[in-house]
């Protein structure tokens, strides 16, 4: 009984990251729809619900990086060896594809400069593609040992002070410029887009009752309303769909009800299917910005000429479509067979 009701909560948890990918792609794909076309005031509502993809995917990264204790110095070893070979080969070699892609698109094929241009984009130009949720992630999730045992030893009212400092940070930065004619450079390692990680980890000892839930929801709706009237009358927009409180606590309330759908009694089939798809969810986020720019490569010009909602869904579907294919391909052929190959150098080292 225990295993099964684990592997529902697990599945659930799985649609949650298909969800964050799938809005993620919406909203990277909308890009293709001009600024100035007035359809954009009817997508906003959809825009929005996709901006919290990203959040979403923080959270789910924190709930189960933060919730392991490691204790064995070997416990330690494999944790670091796994990341380095399930975490930051496929974001290298991801980021390695992109550049090069560009490079030869730029170039033709031409590898002068490759290299150079490589190590660039690794160490800098990356964080100014959707690279930079990666580069913010990847040191939260290298020190999740050791701030796995602060937070699962801290109470509901300690994870509240936890998290509302990063909150408080993040308010501060955000309207900052607004009141004065500065930036604010203060400060503090568990805030911007880290807290939506930490947040992840300690929600589940913050909401608890089902009035902390609805306090929860009740605060998403009031950010959900700020967002709304900052948009339509407001011309101070920095921030708006990131570390502004409002969407930080939209973003919970998202999370909060998405936990609601009743996995439970979807097919076995259906299960299999979000199961799948929830462990290409990392690999699918790493390449979807390149399956993006491929669909809307070879999208026929006579597609363009469709209404302009369904010619924004079509391309969402098929950068979708792909970005699960590269991926699965991605690891079949390259990714896996050098993992297998490192994990069983290192059974024999030892």
């Amino acid at each position: 009984m225990t295993n099964s009701i684990s592997q529902q909560r697990d599945c659930k948890y799985e649609l949650i990251r298909i969800l964050s990918i799938f809005f993620i792609v919406c909203n990277h794909t909308s890009g293709i729809i001009p600024l100035e076309n007035p359809i954009h005031q009817y997508l906003s509502p959809v825009m929005l619900l996709s901006q919290t993809g990203v959040a979403l995917f923080f959270f789910l990264s924190g709930k189960f990086a933060l919730r392991k204790i490691l204790n064995a110095d070997e416990e330690y070893k494999t944790f670091y060896f796994k990341k380095a070979i399930y975490l930051i080969l496929p974001i290298v070699f991801y980021m390695v594809l992109q550049t090069a892609l560009k490079h030869f698109k730029d170039y033709g094929f031409s590898l002068d400069g490759l290299a150079s241009t490589i190590i660039s984009d690794i160490l800098f130009n990356h964080v100014k593609t959707p690279f930079w949720f990666v580069i913010v992630l990847v040191g939260n999730i290298l020190i999740a040992p050791f701030m796995a045992k602060a937070i699962n030893g801290i109470s509901k009212n300690m994870a509240l002070v936890f998290v509302g400092l990063g909150i408080l940070h993040n308010t501060i930065y955000a309207y900052t410029p607004y009141f004065t004619d500065v930036e604010y450079i203060w400060t503090y390692p568990f805030a911007q887009w880290s807290i939506y990680f930490y947040i992840g980890g300690c929600i589940d000892k913050i909401i608890t009752t089902p009035r902390d839930k609805k306090i929860a929801i009740i605060l998403g709706v009031i950010g959900l309303s700020i967002i709304i009237l900052k948009t339509l009358f407001f011309p101070y927009k920095r921030y708006l769909h990131d570390v502004m409180p409002s969407f930080t606590f939209f973003s919970i309330m998202i999370y909060i009800l998405l936990q609601e759908i009743n996995v439970e009694s979807w097919s076995e089939k259906a299960k299999k299917v979000i199961n799948f798809l929830g462990k290409r969810s990392f690999g699918i986020y790493l390449v979807h910005m390149i399956a993006i720019l491929g669909v809307v490569r070879i999208t026929p010009e006579q597609w363009k000429e469709l209404p302009v909602v369904l010619f924004y869904l079509i391309n969402v579907l098929l950068a979708f479509i792909c970005s699960i294919i590269l991926s699965y391909l991605a690891d079949i052929v390259l990714l896996n067979p050098i993992q297998n190959l490192l994990v069983r150098l290192r059974g024999k080292k030892e």
